[in-house]
């Protein structure tokens, strides 16, 4: 079988061709290929490149997706498929994917399972490998780790999930469950979690415990991330500290059941301590996710500093002036340009009528700004980066985009 779209549909290409009247000869001689290939097309032996789909979508007037059969597994088969062959239960693999469960064996889909690979967006559009790294930025290599082995380029690409949506012309959500549902990136997390189940044991037995540039906890870690390790510490340490927190708030909504005022038992107080519960059961698994997706789109130094600034020169404004006119001094990075993988929406809205470089605030900077930032104080702890006031958050926050 030849090499090319895997997920071709023979059939909806047939069924177009006779719609529009058109003989295999004549569909041949238009994208430029013979009538017997084109026939091969239809019964499904022979498979186009995604290069002679894109030509077949335009010799027929119709969007090469629909020429592509998409891997439409439901959510919930789609975990436990994944989870017979990590070998682990489709609880974890839930947790792996930032998925909630909820009462009667329902998801709440925090980051869907992708439906589709990401080389099923690529040829969906008609694109190959080449012109989809072109279009993204990035060499044809990086491209193919990120299809392959979905390993996305290194850090310093700012929000690049939705920068290789727009290049594939894909919905942003899509392309990022894609990668995060990839078996390797799902492998290489299980590895991650069970690294920190063993972590966590050391806090447990020593509440100080933190980890070095030579620890070996880090160096293997290393090795699964493929992150630089002194970053990677850091990172490992902050999740350490939010694993800390959880325990301390599990015993006191423990004492608070146990030994109830009044001796009434609340009810609101047990759910809390379930959840709780929940919480520390997972932790491994959503410390691991947690680090993986954080250090993989991470700023650089240089970068959270640009943000640093930009957020400190705003809230010290007793009420910002909106468009906020960035000052010549600050040297804005355009990684801040691009937009968040979660959702799409801009950090920093341009405005190029005026002089000067003038930005309006949306309030997607100022939430990841805030959200981020116990993060970022870990991983470059040199940068200054003030704390905004919830009264300033809101000020920010309420402004429309310029």
């Amino acid at each position: 079988m030849a090499r090319g779209t895997g997920s071709f549909n023979g059939g909806e290409l047939r069924a177009a061709r006779v719609q529009q009247g058109l003989s295999a000869e004549r569909l041949a001689r238009l994208v430029g290929t013979t009538k017997s290939m084109v026939l091969a097309y239809e019964n499904g032996r022979t498979i186009p490149e995604a290069g002679r789909v894109t030509a077949l979508a335009e010799a027929l007037r119709l969007p090469p997706r629909r020429l592509v059969v998409g891997r439409t597994v439901r959510s919930e088969l789609r975990m436990v498929k994944a989870a017979e062959e990590l070998g682990t239960s489709p609880e974890i693999v839930q947790v792996l994917l930032g998925v909630e469960v909820m009462s009667m064996g329902r998801f709440r889909l925090m980051h869907p399972p992708g439906t589709e690979s990401l080389s099923d967006i690529r040829q969906a559009a008609g694109l190959t490998v080449a012109v989809a790294a072109n279009r993204a930025g990035i060499s044809a290599s990086s491209y193919r780790a990120i299809e392959v082995d979905g390993r996305l380029p290194a850090r310093g690409y700012g929000r690049f999930p939705a920068r290789l949506a727009e290049a594939l012309g894909a919905a942003t959500y899509a392309v990022t469950a894609a990668v995060r549902s990839h078996p390797a990136v799902l492998e290489r997390l299980l590895r991650a979690s069970a690294l920190f189940r063993s972590l966590f044991l050391m806090v447990e037995e020593d509440p100080l415990f933190m980890t070095t540039t030579h620890s070996p906890e880090a160096l293997h870690m290393a090795q699964i991330i493929r992150q630089p390790v002194g970053l990677l510490s850091r990172g490992i340490n902050f999740e350490l500290s939010n694993y800390r927190a959880l325990r301390r708030r599990h015993a006191e909504a423990t004492a608070v059941v146990q030994y109830p005022r009044n001796r009434i038992i609340v009810p609101r107080n047990v759910k809390n301590l379930d959840r709780l519960a929940r919480q520390l059961v997972h932790a491994p698994e959503r410390a691991a996710e947690s680090l993986y997706w954080s250090l993989t789109q991470s700023f650089t130094a240089r970068q959270w500093r640009s943000l640093a600034n930009v957020m400190e020169s705003i809230s010290s404004q007793a009420r910002p002036h909106f468009p906020y006119v960035l000052p010549p001094e600050l040297e804005l990075e355009p990684a801040l340009r691009y937009r968040r993988p979660s959702s799409g929406q801009p950090l920093l809205v341009a405005d190029r009528t005026g002089p000067d470089p003038s930005y309006g605030l949306t309030s997607e900077i100022v939430h990841f700004y805030v959200i981020q930032r116990p993060l970022y104080l870990f991983l470059y702890p040199r940068v200054a980066a003030p704390e905004i006031p919830l009264s300033q958050r809101k000020l920010i926050s309420t402004r429309r985009p310029v």
